[in-house]
Formats: structure tokens, C-alpha cells, sequence
């Protein structure tokens, strides 16, 4: 039988170096870490809900000494809810049914029959109105608290058994640490988790008697931080949760977390959820990653933590999921002071699963997390941030740019009140005049400080009209020497709804165009005319990917190739069956626009692989990366110095991030015949115009002719498709090259380490 933790859906980013002597090699190698499990949160949690229809004991009994039998015959045919097919709870399912049942555990198929020597799963079944959407298929399901007694809240299910029953003590959620966090702050880290303990204990002394005040307090703290559920349901699951920090009461003993993650990370591995092997981070075992994984040092010092009596408090970021009732300690801390009490300002950052979460930690953004034990391994092993690494400096890469997706493709609008001229002239020579008394105590819109738009606005601001370039703040004054920014103008409607305070914005095709078909705003100029042939997006490459298969990498890009070459020669004729035939394809997988919008949009951007046609130059890519890399910290953007990687400079970097050798092989592939089909997963931001080629490709039966079958995963921006790569979910991924280079430098995905 499997050893069984809760899992919450993955990704993964990046995060900071932590090197440690590894006691049981010589000492030419050492640990990279970039993150650490420093403590518990909780076990069980979950359970198996059934259609009310059904009587529980036909499907199981439980005997008063806790030995449980099963009934194969009952559960054949049958179909249930997942949360995933990465879950703990779908591993423990598949656990049941195929260890304990000897039945085979199978996806269900609305129009397949079923047989009664399977059981069938629906692994989108993820919480309460998912299981009551999906009741005219699901004969049952398994779910975490609190979802699992709202469900039961329903007339429409009943329960069956928690998995308590079945896995008593099994590995929940945890607290994880970002390295970098930990190695400078491990006083303010032990009394984070003082605090912690104290919550966990106030949490356990309440469930002992619900009669008390404290039980009164803990359940009103859930009611006000988990909305959408009754009282009793807020009761119920409290008393399904056991909530600890270790693995026995008053110690900081984690042997048994050590095991159990041990065990995930080999269930996780089968299930190929993992795809990197043990061996690729040189560690012998899975026991023996799990040994570095882990560290009670600070759990250790927070026993033993006595009152604070310093002036100065601190602040922590912590990120955690919202509205999770295995993760209520924290807030208990919060509304009880604790943290306070120990000189601490927790500032919670809310997120909606345990993937964001671990993102939100492995970039930087957080410094401790609670999340399940699954999303983290999963992320740190895919990611590869904790392995055994050589001495001797070299670079270690987790993504590489191989290839351009366009240049250009933006523009700045304005309030149709004002008269474009008065800001800007370009000559037909392509000079261009900047009046800078007209843009003076101007409100301007960005879609984010990370994007380049934001960088191209503030390069005009500060270094063509001299002026400052500040963050406006509603009810501010303006003042005529300063142009401010919104940085969180990204599409129309976010345009439209600030029309009161935009005088104008600048933003990406197809939102551009988009926004000018609009009575509030027309266009001031394209950064075409003001930054002709910026970088604008980008092709990453998951570095295990594409050392492992370079051939196949080399023909996607021919089929990439073939489609940038299709859409451009498509523009040359606006009347020709091409380029309707490529406006078609746009308009069938952008949506909500016109196909005038769509084809102005097309027209504004510049689609091409590489510096030059017909060759593998990204030299000025490799230019603009460092140049970007530079102005995102500047913007603060990017928190880590370039020498904090390892590299001498901005052009050093750029150097070991971009690799063109892919790109160079791709374009003397001709053709491919050979009758293996490379499967592909590529993320791409959605309704993006500049990406469109993908589509193209894959429209137009390109990546077939290579022997390539991509599977196109939509994101709606480009952080998130950024987040999909480094997790090793996607292969290849679309976007633009400020997300992709703060993430990198950011989260160390490309830094000099010990060999």
C-alpha cells in the first residue's frame, strides 16, 4: 500500500542558492537548496463521500478495533470524483481500488460502458460544486476538508469513510521556507514558528471541549476567514483535521515526515508528476533527497524560544491558501496576537491553490508557505532546486531562449480629448519630437511594472522628456514636472473602466487596436515608430526538455519557422487567400474581437524567429536581454544583483540564457521522415496575437509534417505561462521576455554554481 499526503495542484518557479557541506560524500560536492520544509501543519483531512442513494456499509465496514473491509463487488462499475490525477486523494482512490479491491482503476468515459471489474475516476472534482455539477455521473468521490462536509451538507451525497479511517496519520500540509529567507533571518523563522505553536495549541485545546470559549473563538476565526460555509460545516471539518508542527507533541522530531516524503516522491515519480529522476540531482535514494529536504533546526529553536524581548518587529510574507481550514492556525495567531507577541508582522498573501502557492515561494515573493507536502516536492524536484552539485563554478541552467516569437507590436493611446501631435511627431524619415511640456502631470495606464511597455514608457518619461515617472495615487496632486503611471491597465476593459483618470496608456496587440475602437481613446503612435524592432516575445525552452531531445526541439522549431514564414508572406497580400485564411485562424482562437481589430492587430506586429532571416543571429537578442535584465532592476522588478548568480555582468548572463544552437540545427531541417511522433506541451498566453504562429502551425498541419503532436496549454498572461515552464509542466513556452527574465533571475534559474 502506498504511504499516502495530501497534494494540491503543481507548478513551480525559482528561488534562492543555499549550499551545504553533504556529510556523506567528500568534499568536493555539496547541496544546492533553494528551499526548505521546516515544519508540519497538519494530517488527514480528508474523505470519501458517496451519491445518498447508496448505503456505506455495501461499500465498506470499519470494525470498532479500526480493521477495515472492503467490497469489491459493490465498488465494480462504479464512478468517482477526484481532485486530480496528482492528488494524494486520487492516489489514495487508486490505492483502494487497485491494492484493496484488486479492481482496476480506469478514466471514465461518458460514452464508453463500464464493467464491473473497474473503477472509473472524473479527475476535475475539486470541490462542492464541481461534485454537485457532476452528480448525474459521480457515484461518489474523494475530497478534502472543508469541501468534503460541504458536499455532505448536500442532499445529494452522503458520507463514507475519511480517510483518517483508512491512512490515520498520514501527511498533510507544511511550512516551507525560501532559502535565502531562512539562512539570513533564522531567529525571525524560529519565532515565527513559536508563534505558530502556540496557535496549534490553542487550536488543540479548543477542539477538546467545544463547550468552551476558545472552541467559541476557533469557530468564529474560520467563519470570518472561510467564506461560503455554515457553521456546521465549519465544525465538522475542524474535528476531521488533526493539526500539529511535528511529528510528536512538545518535539521537533520529522523522522516520520522524512519518510512519508521519501515515499511521495517515489509514488509522485510513478505517477510521473515527477520527471526527474533521483540520480539527475545526485542523490542516491529518495530517502536521501528527503533528508536534505527537510530541516527541524528551527522548529528545534522555537521550542526552546523564550519571550521576545526585542523593539524593532519584523516583517514576514507568508503565503498560504485562501480559505483553507488545514491552514486555520495562522490566522488563529494572527487574531490572537501571537505573532505580534513575538515581534512579528505577518502580512498573509492569499492565493487559491497550493500551485500558486508554491510559486509564490519558489519566486521570491514569499518568505514561508503553507501548502501540501506534494506541490512542493513535485516543484523542487521538477525544478531542481535542491541537488548535489560539484565545486567548481559552472553554469547551471533550468530554461534556455532559443528562439524570437516577434519585435514590435504596441502602441500608446490617448483620451480622444487630446490631439496627438501635442505629445509626439514622427517625420517620414522616422525622426522623432517629443514635446515634453504636454506630458507633464499626465496620467498614463502600463500593464505592469515587469512588462516592457512599462520600460518603454518610462524610457521616454525619463530619458527623452526628462521629466520623473511616479506610481499615481488616487487624490494625489499632479504635478507638471512628473508623468505618472496605473501599472495595472492590461486590456480593454480595464482601459474603459479607467477612463476618468487615464489621459492615455500603452499596450500590447491585439488590446491596442482593441482599445482605439473605442469612442474614449485614439492612437498617439505605435512603439514601432519609437523603438523599431524591440524584442517583444520569446520562446523558453525547459532546459531538461531540450538537452534530452534536441532533435525533436530542433523540429518544432522548423515547424515554428515555417509558420512565422506563412503569416509573413500571408501579410505581403491583404487580399490574397493567405492572409484571409490567417485572419480565419485568428479569429476562430481570439476572442471577443473584430476581424478588423484582428487584422490591424496582425499588421502592427513584427513575426520572426531571429535577428536576421534565414539565419540563427539572436545577437541582439542576447543585447536586449541584458539591457531589459538591467532596466527590471532598476524597476525593482528583478530583487537579485546579477553577481548574486554568479555573473560578472548583464551580458554575461544574457549569454548562458539565450542558446541559438537549437534555432541554427532547425533551419536545416527540411523535412522529417521518420515515424516516431515527438509529444510536445507548449504554453502560450491566450487570445495573444503575438503568438499566433503556434496556432498557425498547428492549424496549418506544420508540427504533423515534423512528426510533432504539441499540445497547446492558454494562460491568461505571461507569468503564468513562465510558472508552467519551470515547473516542467510545458516543453516550450510563449511569452514575453521581461516575465521570462525576471523569473529566471529572480528564482536562479541560471546561475553559476559549484560543479
Amino acid at each position: 500500500m502506498v504511504i499516502i499526503v495530501v497534494l494540491i495542484e503543481l507548478l513551480a518557479a525559482g528561488a534562492i542558492i543555499g549550499l551545504e557541506n553533504r556529510d556523506s560524500e567528500e568534499a568536493s560536492t555539496e547541496i544546492h537548496k533553494e528551499l526548505s520544509l521546516i515544519a508540519r501543519v497538519n494530517t488527514e483531512g480528508s474523505g470519501i463521500y458517496i451519491s445518498s442513494e447508496y448505503n456505506a456499509d455495501d461499500f465498506l465496514t470499519v470494525s470498532k478495533s479500526g480493521e477495515v473491509k472492503y467490497n469489491a463487488e459493490y465498488w465494480g462499475g462504479k464512478v468517482f470524483g477526484t481532485p486530480g490525477a496528482s492528488t494524494i486523494q486520487h492516489v489514495q482512490l487508486m490505492g483502494i481500488v487497485e491494492d484493496e479491491l484488486g479492481l482496476t482503476f480506469e478514466k471514465y468515459n461518458p460514452s464508453g460502458s463500464k464493467s464491473k471489474d473497474k473503477v472509473y475516476f472524473v479527475d476535475s472534482v475539486a470541490n462542492y460544486d464541481a461534485a454537485i455539477n457532476s452528480a448525474d455521473i459521480l457515484d461518489g468521490g474523494i475530497l478534502w476538508e472543508p469541501q468534503y462536509h460541504k458536499i455532505l451538507s448536500s442532499s445529494l451525497y452522503k458520507g463514507l469513510v475519511t480517510t483518517n479511517v483508512l491512512f490515520p496519520g498520514h501527511t498533510c500540509c507544511l511550512i516551507a521556507g525560501y532559502q535565502d529567507y531562512l539562512n539570513k533571518n533564522p531567529d525571525e523563522t524560529a519565532r515565527f514558528l513559536a508563534a505558530y505553536i502556540e496557535a496549534v495549541n490553542y487550536i488543540n485545546a479548543a477542539k477538546a471541549d467545544h463547550s468552551s470559549e476558545k472552541y467559541a473563538t476557533l469557530v468564529d476565526i474560520c467563519m470570518e476567514n472561510i467564506p461560503g460555509l455554515t457553521e456546521d460545516v465549519v465544525k465538522e471539518a475542524l474535528d476531521g483535521v488533526t493539526y500539529t508542527y511535528s511529528d510528536k507533541a512538545e518535539s521537533s522530531d520529522l523522522d516520520a515526515l522524512m519518510g512519508d516524503i521519501a515515499s511521495l516522491t517515489e509514488n509522485l515519480t510513478n505517477l510521473q508528476a515527477i520527471k526527474v529522476q533521483m540520480s539527475e540531482l545526485g542523490f542516491d535514494s529518495y530517502t536521501e533527497f528527503a533528508k536534505a529536504f527537510i530541516d527541524n533546526k528551527y522548529l528545534s529553536h522555537a521550542l526552546t524560544y523564550g519571550p521576545w524581548e526585542g523593539e524593532e518587529k519584523k516583517n514576514i510574507a507568508v503565503a498560504a491558501i485562501e480559505g483553507d481550514v488545514h491552514q486555520i492556525a495562522i490566522q488563529v495567531a494572527i487574531s490572537l496576537g501571537y505573532f505580534e507577541d513575538y515581534g512579528l508582522n505577518v502580512g498573509i498573501r492569499a492565493l487559491k491553490n497550493g500551485g500558486a502557492v508554491a510559486l509564490d515561494l519558489l519566486s521570491g515573493q514569499s518568505d514561508l508557505a503553507f501548502m501540501g507536502a506534494p506541490p512542493i516536492t513535485s516543484a523542487t524536484v521538477n525544478g531542481k532546486k535542491i541537488y548535489v552539485t560539484e565545486k567548481e563554478p559552472v553554469v547551471k541552467k533550468d530554461l534556455s531562449l532559443i528562439s524570437k516569437v516577434n519585435t514590435d507590436g504596441s502602441g500608446i493611446y490617448l483620451a480622444s480629448k487630446y490631439n496627438a501631435d501635442d505629445f509626439v511627431t514622427v517625420s517620414p524619415e522616422g525622426e522623432v519630437t517629443y514635446k515634453t511640456e504636454t506630458w507633464g502631470g499626465k496620467v498614463f495606464g502600463t500593464p505592469g511594472a515587469s512588462s516592457i511597455q512599462h520600460v518603454q514608457l518610462m524610457t521616454i518619461v525619463q530619458d527623452k522628456l526628462k521629466l520623473k515617472f511616479e506610481k499615481y495615487m488616487d487624490g494625489g496632486s499632479l504635478s507638471s514636472d512628473t508623468v505618472y503611471f496605473v501599472d495595472t491597465i492590461t486590456n480593454y476593459t480595464h482601459a474603459i473602466n479607467n477612463a476618468k483618470i487615464l489621459d492615455g496608456g500603452i499596450i500590447w496587440e491585439p488590446q491596442y487596436h482593441y482599445i482605439l475602437s473605442n469612442e474614449h481613446y485614439d492612437g498617439m503612435v505605435t512603439t514601432n515608430s519609437l523603438f523599431p524592432g524591440h524584442t517583444c516575445c520569446v520562446i523558453a525552452g525547459y532546459e531538461s526538455y531540450i538537452e534530452k531531445h534536441p532533435d525533436e526541439t530542433a523540429r518544432f522549431l522548423a515547424s515554428y519557422i515555417k509558420a512565422v514564414n506563412y503569416i509573413n508572406l500571408a501579410k505581403q497580400n491583404q487580399k490574397g487567400e493567405e492572409f484571409k485564411n490567417l485572419i480565419d485562424i485568428c479569429n476562430k482562437h481570439i476572442e471577443g474581437l473584430t476581424p478588423e481589430i484582428i487584422e490591424q492587430a496582425i499588421l502592427g506586429v513584427v513575426y520572426t524567429y531571429s535577428d536576421t532571416e534565414s539565419t540563427a543571429d539572436l545577437t541582439k537578442l542576447k543585447s536586449d536581454i541584458a539591457s531589459l535584465a538591467e532596466d527590471l532592476t532598476v524597476l525593482d522588478v528583478i530583487k537579485k544583483k546579477i553577481t548574486d548568480l554568479g555573473f560578472e555582468s548583464y551580458s554575461k548572463f544574457s549569454d548562458a540564457f539565450i542558446d541559438n544552437s537549437y534555432l541554427d540545427k532547425a533551419l536545416k531541417v527540411n523535412e522529417y521522415n521518420g515515424n516516431d511522433v515527438a509529444k510536445i506541451k507548449v504554453g502560450i498566453i491566450k487570445d495573444d496575437v503575438h503568438g499566433i504562429a503556434i496556432i498557425v502551425a498547428k492549424e496549418l498541419g506544420y508540427f504533423e509534417g515534423f512528426g510533432i503532436e504539441v499540445t497547446i496549454n492558454e494562460f491568461p498572461n505571461g507569468g503564468l505561462v513562465s510558472q508552467d515552464l519551470l515547473s516542467g509542466q510545458s516543453d516550450f513556452a510563449f511569452m514575453g521576455a521581461p516575465p521570462i527574465t525576471s523569473a529566471s533571475i529572480n528564482g536562479d534559474h541560471i546561475r553559476m554554481v559549484e560543479a
